[in-house]
């Protein structure tokens, strides 16, 4: 009886293999863990503005801070498509550190809203990932209907018109230019509300054509920008 007492006291209590597994799992990632302490911290992460009118480009930059206590790398920057570019001025940011990413959208020929996203990548993994949204509003600068005319080959060779408007006073169409001698085009106005008339007017009917007519359209003093029309015979 005094022995099994004995053994008792000496021997340590049975503990569950399945707890001391946890514990080991517990220590491994309480040494290994990420330090979820660095941060940055932007300004804003959406810019929603309104492009220039006749403007060729958007610029755009978003200010931040790391406003923690661990250096934060930033491993990569993305753009949602290739009129987008974004740049950093470095990689490394201590803690207190002010960053600035810039960048331009190219609007080309892009009307109305138009939405972007720029995707950071860090080496934080409490901040892996940071989204930042571009919206810009571009403003119409001509208005063109109908953007296309046609004609099957049984029918006459009649006119037709293609109006062409401009969303603001200072914008002029200088001339058009039709790629195809089967057709012919003709400009007239603006007349007393603004409006410009295309003629368009194929020349033979006979088989198929299809013809591109640029729209040279200038704003202000000095910018330029052209727009197009289809004309084609069916």
């Amino acid at each position: 009886m005094s022995f099994q007492i004995t053994k008792n006291l000496l021997e340590p209590p049975s503990v569950p293999v399945a707890f001391w597994r946890a514990m080991f799992f517990l220590l491994i990632t309480l040494h290994v863990a990420p330090d979820l302490s660095a941060k940055l911290v932007f300004a804003n992460t959406s810019i929603s503005d309104k492009a220039e009118l006749g403007a060729e480009k958007f610029p755009f930059s978003f200010e931040f801070e790391n406003k923690g206590d661990q250096t934060v790398e930033i491993q990569q920057v993305k753009t949602s498509c290739g009129c987008t570019t974004a740049e950093l001025n470095q990689k490394v940011y201590q803690p207190g550190d002010s960053g600035e990413i810039t960048g331009t959208f190219s609007i080309g020929n892009r009307l109305g809203k138009q939405k972007k996203t720029v995707t950071l990548f860090t080496d934080n993994l409490g901040q892996p990932e940071i989204k930042l949204s571009i919206e810009v509003e571009i403003p119409k600068f001509l208005s063109i209907k109908p953007g296309l005319v046609y004609w099957h080959q049984s029918s006459t060779p009649e006119p037709k018109a293609i109006y062409l408007q401009a969303y603001d006073e200072s914008v002029t169409i200088q001339n058009v230019e039709c790629n195809s001698d089967f057709f012919s085009a003709k400009l007239s106005g603006p007349n007393e509300i603004g409006i410009y008339k295309l003629i368009i007017t194929p020349l033979v009917l006979n088989e198929a054509k299809r013809a591109v007519i640029r729209i040279h359209a200038k704003y202000g003093e000095g910018t330029s920008k052209t727009f197009f029309a289809h004309a084609m015979v069916k």
